[in-house]
């Protein structure tokens, strides 16, 4: 039976992941909250209701100075800031208890039986926006309240660098083992796809010590293998839910480009090669499921037919640049991956656009230095173009006149879209992230559903630089 604590005396300002550490040394924990306003208390549930009362026996009224007591319905009586918590009040960031308040909703991907939350948490910025404790809170806050999805790469974070390839896997690696949570994250992760222009410090780093004369990065049989390897190792696991090949080994118009241009073609590694050796690794157990990521509907259909051909299950998801300034999945893509046809889920990408869809551009408000479109100006430099400002400008309008923040307009529209599987968020902060949690439990009406497209089709997919 499970237990849950309320706890008092916290100090203002103090992480989750400080709260949660404090707690997971007396068993596993289901969920862990701090409150942000009025501060100085937050909920804690163990898995075993025993652990939780040698928590109490331990922490309340300790050296410091807590006041742990288990939870009842309105919490203990008294002030909010001092030791209370007040039934219905103070900013809970729309999670009062955690998963008990907002039950996480959950979606099978594709074909497959792998159950996942419908919000998946991004991890590109950590290692590079944000520093390894920023990650743990975020992954902490995220599990408490029911996300159980997490996608990252070899090659993250971004943008990518040599001195920092394959740090963000290493973080969530060292979360996993200090929390003994494995079993509870569907973690899935993307092999590099091909690359004319070196970078061979992405296929070196597969290996430890870091491989010497390293190849350009391809999508052979090899080097699949190899990257799928090298993620296990820094990862701390022995598999991985939901292995992803990150962009296709061909030319192909992707990251905003639309108009295929054929003077580009370039010998690919066939599609054979790279579903068997997909279904090799699915024998080993090293995987458990694949997918793609920045297709296009005929690559979907090849490495789909492919599969069939050579008995490889099939891929479950595509993971797509999409959002309400780039709709282009909805046409073609959609109907390949419908149910009725190949069954693959979208899970989109730049969802909010690197952060243009939030509020943090509009009504007067100034982005801070970390924000990832002030940092590194000429990454994806298409999310804030100027189109793309202007149509992100009506839709910041739209969201302020249905009392919805942008970001969340923006994500409940990802929500809607029944072709979407898991809707991918990363945050640079834990208020960040609350927000974007908080979207997945809104459901936008037909009045602002018909406004959407409304814009769309006067600016229509603004992302899209040719």
């Amino acid at each position: 039976m499970a237990g849950k604590l309320w706890v008092g005396g916290l100090p203002a300002g103090i992480p989750d992941g400080e709260v949660y550490s404090a707690f997971s040394k007396f068993g596993q924990l289901r969920s862990c909250w701090v409150a942000r306003k009025p501060p100085g208390f937050g909920f804690v549930e163990f898995e075993d209701t025993r652990d939780a009362e040698d928590a109490v026996k331990e922490l309340n009224g300790g050296r410091m100075g807590w006041k742990v007591e288990f939870a009842r319905a309105s919490g203990p009586k008294g002030g909010a800031g001092g030791g209370g918590a007040p039934a219905g009040g103070g900013d809970r960031g729309g999670f009062a208890g955690g998963r008990d308040a907002y039950p996480m909703k959950y979606v099978k991907l594709g074909s497959s039986d792998l159950e996942v939350s419908i919000m998946c948490l991004g991890t590109m910025t950590w290692g590079e926006q944000n520093t390894e404790e920023e990650a743990w809170e975020q992954m902490d806050l995220a599990l408490s309240h029911g996300v159980n999805f997490l996608d990252t790469a070899e090659l993250y974070p971004v943008p990518l660098r040599l001195e920092t390839c394959g740090r963000t896997e290493e973080y969530i690696g060292r979360w996993m083992k200090a929390r003994g949570n494995r079993d509870k994250i569907v973690l899935a992760s993307k092999v590099m796809g091909g690359s004319k222009d070196g970078r061979t410090f992405v296929p070196a780093n597969r290996t430890v010590p870091k491989g010497g004369n390293a190849p350009a990065p391809r999508l052979e049989a090899s080097q699949i293998r190899a990257a799928v390897e090298g993620s296990l190792r820094r990862l701390q696991t022995d598999y991985i839910d939901l292995i992803q090949l990150h962009w296709p080994d061909r030319y192909a118009p992707i990251f905003g480009k639309n108009q295929y241009d054929a003077s580009q073609h370039y010998d690919p590694v066939p599609f054979e090669e790279q579903v068997a050796a997909v279904g090799e690794l699915i024998k080993e157990g090293k995987v458990r499921h694949w997918g793609l990521s920045n297709e296009s509907t005929y690559g979907v259909c090849r490495h789909a037919e492919v599969a069939a051909k050579l008995g490889v299950p099939p891929p479950i998801t595509i993971q797509n640049d999409f959002s309400m300034l780039d709709r282009r999945f909805e046409g073609q893509l959609a109907e390949a991956c419908a149910p009725h046809h190949y069954n693959i889920s979208l899970l989109p990408y730049g969802p909010l656009a690197g952060g243009t869809l939030t509020d943090k551009y509009f009504g007067g408000a100034e982005p801070g230095e970390n924000a990832r479109h002030v940092k590194f100006p000429g990454f994806q430099p298409r999310y804030h173009c100027d189109r793309s400002m202007a149509a992100a400008a009506e839709y910041a309008d739209l969201a302020r006149s249905t009392g919805l923040s942008l970001a969340q307009l923006a994500l409940a529209w990802c929500k809607s879209r029944w072709y979407v599987g898991s809707t991918i968020i990363g945050a640079t902060s834990l208020e960040q992230l609350k927000e974007n949690i908080s979207s997945f439990d809104l459901d936008l009406d037909q009045e602002t559903l018909q406004a959407i497209d409304a814009i769309h089709l006067r600016i229509r997919n603004p992302n899209v630089t040719d």
